[in-house]
């Protein structure tokens, strides 16, 4: 998350994003991403950062659940969309056959219920989504190859460092 700020938002805009969020926390940090979607359905907080894919379990248990999801920054470089990565070894020796299992991977024949049963969003936009994220609704995702991001990780962490961020 912080190379992601870094690098669209520039080093001192990062700084001081992270510095108002530490100043306003309103409990201690929260080590996962349910106890997050818990504390705000609490009202312990307003907002907290987790990943889309624990909240449909809070929605299926109860379809009155109060906490919804916002993807930020729509109206220019997208939201942040974790990347999960798969790839062929430099010197396979059966690059064919470890280029067709990718493909099988990334189909829609497999990543629909892949994505299903973890209520994730799917690679393949030709796979079908599940009903809870389509409620989510549609939204603009950041783009930006995860190269041009984690070069600046050694940035962002002196940036956490300095304002205690935990």
């Amino acid at each position: 998350m912080g190379a992601f700020f870094v690098k669209h938002l520039g080093e001192e805009t990062t700084l001081q994003v992270l510095s108002s969020w530490v100043k306003n926390f309103s409990t201690a940090p929260i080590a996962n991403d349910r106890g997050v979607i818990q504390a705000i359905a609490d009202g312990q907080c307003d907002v907290g950062i987790a990943n889309t894919y624990y909240l449909p379990a809070f929605i299926r248990n109860n379809p009155d659940f109060p906490v919804r999801i916002f993807f930020p920054n729509q109206n220019d470089f997208g939201a942040h969309v974790n990347g999960v990565g798969i790839g062929i070894a430099k010197y396979t020796k059966n690059f064919k056959e470890a280029n067709m299992l990718l493909e099988y991977f990334t189909s829609a024949e497999v990543q629909t219920p892949v994505a299903a049963a973890f209520s994730q969003y799917p690679v393949n936009p030709k796979a079908n989504i599940i009903q809870i994220l389509k409620d989510f609704g549609s939204f603009k995702e950041d783009t930006t190859n995860i190269s041009e991001i984690s070069r600046h990780i050694d940035t962002a962490n002196k940036i956490f460092k300095e304002v205690n961020y935990k």
